[in-house]
């Protein structure tokens, strides 16, 4: 239900959307150059017997400010972006689709083929490798192109998947709960993958699919080959090493399983699996060989069950995600500057031979102005059946049955240029069923009328609220400028901008056509600031649902264009970044390819910064703070550690703003802790008088480099280097009481330093504690939550006593699970030890608890699946405080 309300919100923002889209478009008419012919556009290789097909002109389609905000996404493919065509720059996109026989199915389904002019001669593999490039999704490795000839001419064979989307058929998938017991939904945990649910690590729940028609054909030599997509979810740190899963095939027809196969897993990456026709199975407790058809396939029907062995990782799935891998390709021809790739051998053929004689359909595509051309034609049966499911995807009332059956023709085009920025003529079999079309319409615009405003509504609040948890995180006060409109002017303006747009859609009827037609009012023709503000959060809104179905791809090239829009709020930049760099974690496991979208999001600070796009200072502080916050989890600490080493093109950027030579740890290595504090200094250097309100609280600015140096230090502790890390804390602790003795001037509250901020913040009245509030950066420093904290675990771990301590509980910190004797005298004399040295600085005691947490028991408490445990330990600590 909630993919459901997510695309129908989707749907029911398209008008609005298109609207909104082409508010400003005819002021951009100051010269029209002249259509190329068709023999010179691409259109001419669209084929007679296409049902839909689509002309592109993606140059300065990604820039228009307001194109984007159309919530198109939904129905394109994952992959497909304006800005991805434009980089490669293509200046013309064909796109159309033809009826095809699926051998497996029997069923007619689309296949689709695809066109492109590019600036110079087509250089595949090139090619292929900067499409592959200018994804921030992990890539899978694929084979080169292969030669193939094709009736005399020179072509290329090319992995499915290259440019097309693959196509997966939606099995049958079922799963088991916490109990073992048969359940039709996984685990929940929360909004992270809307298309998939989850079964848990270390657990009875487990996901079964059934893989159906099952026989030698599927066989490639003496194996089954599988593959196998799966969503990783972490809810604590777990190396990559750890996130596995479990295959057992299973015949339930007599009870029979295979022995467990265990493979590593990622996310939004393919795993291929080959299964032996010989496996082993267990049955009555002895192991046995039996043949993969005959004992484990029944009546061509395999189950496959899913479970995974490691605590805290949950694994996520979707109907399509497991399927016998079929040798499946993609057929290219490159023909100097064009490029035309196809789904099959024959359609490719067919295309070649088009190109030679343009259809008339070629000519109105390529004749018609527009960054958008379309024209459908459902003149056949094989043709009315794929129209059908590809209607179906549409937005209300376009998805209904008159729609799908009776429309023969229909052709439209968006020209972000003209007044009439956007125009449909839909063709149906009879009068009668355009007046249905109409009639649908009609009722649909006072719905769209009462709802979209109350969605804009939504969309703008709740991303205000994501801002300010995201703004607490970073330190930053997100939602806030100098110049930035309120959140209720901003719903204002939205709800005006769709309340004008709506009054301009126009419904005509002739005959059996169907015309329907926005034109741009006056009132949309320059939109405020205000206005463009609140078009950014409703974005972002779009590119939050985006990414919650992996569509990673399109969620960036709406954050880009919302900065692109808006270069000089470095809010919005910032909060391009962090969703780059952290927000990735939900979509990525491996370490790779999360340091790699962390790239993406430093760089687009880094791009505002050489440009003067924004305070330099405050962004190239920013900066500090998210490649810092990196490294709170030990083991991605070392990943990203060892990756950034590496990575001398990234260090050479910033090293051109940053002197990062020194920001090495004790190795003598480049370390992000140090490389993130050299950033955050050099931006107090530039302003030492820490004028950064109210985007940054002062007070937090001055303090970022010695928060950055206690950071380092936790991590040397956490990796054994207790010398190093004594060294390290000694450091931060200086570095912080130097902090907490700066004065800062608080305008009527006076001269105020974090060492008695406390104090002075108690004494403050009721209205005044409240004025503080508004700010969440300076509410968390006046309280003392984060200062006082680092200080007083800076102070006790300076203490050269401790260093026993950290060596006695050493080798019991990464134990799974808690030793079941939780007498074991050497866990009691670890405690005991911390305990003794902890009391003489932290108090009340629910600080030492606080402390001892700090100091290294996380990870057992946290990946022990037994509460009484828990419980036990806390008992063990209380007995120890009062004795």
């Amino acid at each position: 239900m909630q993919i459901l309300r997510m695309k129908r919100i989707a749907s029911l923002a398209i008008v609005a959307a298109i609207i909104v889209g082409s508010a400003v478009g005819w002021w951009w008419a100051t010269w029209l150059p002249p259509l190329p012919a068709v023999e010179q556009s691409v259109a001419r290789y669209v084929t007679e017997d296409a049902c839909a097909a689509c002309l592109i002109r993606p140059q300065g389609l990604s820039a228009h400010p307001w194109f984007g905000s159309l919530p198109f996404y939904w129905y394109v493919p994952p992959n497909l972006t304006p800005a991805r065509l434009e980089k490669l720059g293509i200046d013309e996109l064909a796109i159309f689709t033809v009826p095809a026989d699926d051998a497996e199915t029997e069923k007619t389904i689309p296949a689709w083929a695809v066109a492109a002019k590019l600036p110079q001669p087509v250089d595949l593999p090139s090619l292929v490798q900067m499409w592959r490039d200018l994804s921030v999704a992990p890539q899978e490795q694929m084979e080169g192109p292969r030669p193939l000839t094709l009736d005399g001419r020179d072509c290329l064979q090319l992995p499915a998947g290259t440019f097309f989307p693959r196509r997966f058929a939606p099995g049958t998938l079922m799963f088991t709960n916490r109990e073992g017991r048969p359940a039709f939904r996984g685990i929940n945990v929360g909004r992270v993958d809307d298309r998939r649910q989850y079964i848990e690590g270390k657990s009875k729940t487990s996901a079964i699919f059934v893989l159906r028609d099952i026989g030698v054909g599927e066989l490639v030599g003496e194996e089954l080959p599988l593959e196998l997509r799966t969503s990783v979810f972490l809810a604590a740190s777990v190396p990559p090493e750890q996130h596995l899963a479990t295959l057992t095939l299973r015949n339930s027809a007599v009870g029979i399983s295979s022995q467990p196969i265990e493979i590593p897993v990622a996310s939004l990456r393919n795993n291929r699996l080959s299964i032996p026709r010989t496996i082993m199975v267990e049955e009555d407790g002895e192991l046995r060989e039996v043949d993969l058809l005959e004992d484990l396939v029944s009546q061509g029907r395999l189950e496959v069950v899913i479970t995974c062995p490691t605590p805290l990782v949950y694994l996520g799935f979707a109907s399509d995600d497991l399927n016998v891998w079929r040798p499946e390709f993609e057929y290219a021809y490159a023909n100097g500057d064009e490029l035309i790739v196809a789904q099959s051998r024959e359609l490719l053929l067919r295309m070649i031979q088009a190109a030679q004689r343009p259809l008339p359909v070629a000519t109105r595509l390529s004749q018609t102005r527009g960054e958008i051309v379309a024209d459908v034609h459902v003149n056949s049966r094989e043709k009315r059946r794929i129209w059908k499911s590809i209607c179906s995807t549409a937005p209300a009332p376009f998805n209904e049955d008159v729609w799908k059956s009776r429309l023969t023709y229909a052709s439209a085009a968006i020209n972000l240029r003209s007044s009439t920025a956007a125009s449909l003529r839909a063709s149906f079999e009879q009068p009668q069923y355009a007046d249905r079309a109409a009639t649908a319409l009609d009722e649909e615009l006072p719905k769209w009328k009462r709802s979209l405003p109350a969605f804009a509504k939504d969309y703008i609040e709740n991303e205000t609220a994501s801002s300010s948890l995201i703004g607490g995180s970073l330190g930053v006060n997100l939602n806030e400028s100098l110049d930035a409109p309120t959140c209720k002017e901003e719903v204002d303006a939205v709800q005006a901008i769709i309340g004008d747009s709506l009054e301009n859609v126009d419904v005509e009827i002739h005959a059996q056509e169907l015309r329907i037609q926005f034109r741009t009012p006056a009132s949309l023709r320059r939109l405020s600031e205000t206005a463009q503000f609140a078009l950014a959060k409703t974005d972002m809104a779009l590119a939050k649902m985006l990414g919650e179905f992996s569509r990673v791809d399109q969620k960036e090239e709406i954050f880009q264009r919302v900065t692109d829009r808006l270069p000089d709020s470095l809010p919005l930049r910032s909060r391009r970044a962090h969703d780059l760099a952290f927000q990735s974690r939900f979509c990525f496991n491996r370490y790779e390819d999360q340091y790699a979208a962390f790239r993406r999001g430093a760089e687009t600070l880094l791009d505002a910064i050489e440009a003067q796009q924004s305070e330099a200072p405050e962004a190239l502080w920013i900066l500090g703070v998210i490649i810092t916050q990196q490294s709170r989890v030990q083991s991605r600490y070392v990943a990203f550690r060892e990756l950034f080493i590496a990575d001398e093109a990234f260090q050479r950027r910033l090293q051109r703003l940053v002197d990062i030579s020194t920001a090495r740890g004790f190795d003598d290595q480049f370390d992000l802790h140090l490389v993130g504090q050299r950033c955050m200094e050099e931006a107090i250097q530039r302003k030492p008088d820490a004028d950064v309100a109210p985007l940054i609280f002062p007070l937090r600015f001055l303090a970022g480099p010695a928060l950055a140096q206690a950071l380092y230090a936790e991590c040397l502790t956490e990796a054994g280097a207790l010398d190093e890390a004594l060294i390290a804390w000694q450091q931060a602790e200086r570095m912080l009481r130097e902090v907490g003795e700066r004065k800062w001037d608080a305008g009527e509250h006076g001269t105020i330093d974090l060492n008695h901020w406390k104090d002075r913040y108690a004494e403050l009245d009721e209205d005044q504690q409240r004025a503080f509030a508004g700010d969440p950066g300076f509410e968390q420093i006046a309280l003392g939550r984060e200062y006082d904290y680092w200080r007083a675990r800076a102070e006790l771990e300076a203490l050269d006593a401790l260093r026993p301590v950290h060596a006695a509980y050493a080798p019991l910190r990464d134990v799974l699970p808690i030793p079941e004797d939780l007498e074991d005298p050497a866990l009691l004399a670890a405690i005991a030890a911390l305990m003794g040295v902890a009391r003489q600085h932290w108090e009340p005691f629910n600080e030492l608890q606080r402390a001892y947490f700090a100091l290294g028991w996380r990870s057992p408490l946290e990946q022990d699946d037994d509460p009484s445990v828990v419980k036990k330990l806390q008992e063990i600590l209380i007995g120890i405080e009062q004795d």
